[in-house]
């Protein structure tokens, strides 16, 4: 295997082609009956990663194309939809993640995503260490951000203190009234296992944009249509409150966890 000959074909699909369904007139059997996709996938990624290394070809300029080239490494449309909106949904749409995320969170996280544990309660998988180089990280970073029309700076959080008590008071109401259903807040505010449906808030801050959750939380199917988010059914003011409750509460947590460090509850400075 690691002289990268394989039967069929030496790209990803024809990889995970001959794990799923075998080999006629041999012994390899067919595993599509007994391993899920995604794991099929992952399986294929580490047949592809005992080939000796190559010298590889310089990427693409435009940081799009770039970014197809490396997702078409790791078939990474088998679980995500990509910017031509096509792609599986084992995964989040990645066209909705260019909106949110922080490019600096993007790269720690590509970096070592089973660090962040399981985002997605849901979802019954997890995202996979694919191992990417550095440069690889860096280039699906810029994709992300390319797409999300995001510009590349240090994570902006908004300033705390100027949060009025009144706003944080109503915002916490608010947050125990609708969120507490499929959200949970870390330790502050918890929510059993069984009706998590959505992220852990408690690290909120340093990943999603906060200008950018107001729109999200006014109406989420307007942004993605397949999204399990319910609109709360509350006006823009009171999503400025239960913003700030979050958005505060999630930043003194993380300042506490870097305090104590607990690197695996903060999130990347």
């Amino acid at each position: 295997m690691t002289q990268g000959i394989y039967r069929g074909g030496a790209e990803p699909r024809d990889i995970f082609t001959r794990l799923a369904t075998g080999v006629d007139g041999t012994p390899m059997p067919s595993y599509k009956d007994s391993i899920d996709p995604p794991e099929l996938w992952a399986l294929t990624q580490y047949v592809l990663s005992l080939r000796a290394p190559q010298t590889p070809k310089p990427h693409a300029a435009d940081p799009i194309e770039a970014g197809r080239e490396v997702a078409a490494k790791y078939s990474c449309r088998g679980c995500h939809v990509l910017d031509d909106g096509k792609g599986g949904d084992v995964g989040p749409d990645l066209r909705v993640s260019a909106q949110k995320l922080f490019p600096e969170w993007v790269r720690a996280f590509l970096t070592a995503p089973r660090d962040y544990g399981k985002i997605y309660p849901w979802r019954v998988y997890r995202m996979p260490d694919l191992r990417l180089s550095n440069d690889e990280v860096e280039v699906m970073t810029k994709y992300l951000a390319a797409i999300g029309k995001r510009q590349e700076a240090p994570i902006t959080l908004p300033d705390t203190a100027k949060f009025p008590e009144d706003k944080l008071g109503e915002g916490k109401l608010i947050y125990f009234l609708r969120c507490t259903e499929c959200h949970n807040l870390g330790t502050v505010i918890e929510t059993p296992l069984v009706k998590q449906q959505g992220p852990d808030l408690i690290r909120v801050a340093r990943r999603v944009d906060y200008e950018w959750a107001k729109q999200w939380i006014l109406n989420p199917r307007q942004i993605d249509p397949k999204t399990r988010m319910i609109a709360p059914d509350i006006t823009p003011e009171q999503v400025d409150a239960v913003r700030m409750f979050v958005w505060k509460t999630a930043i003194e947590a993380n300042k506490t966890a870097v305090a104590n460090r607990q690197p695996h509850l903060a999130q990347a400075p």
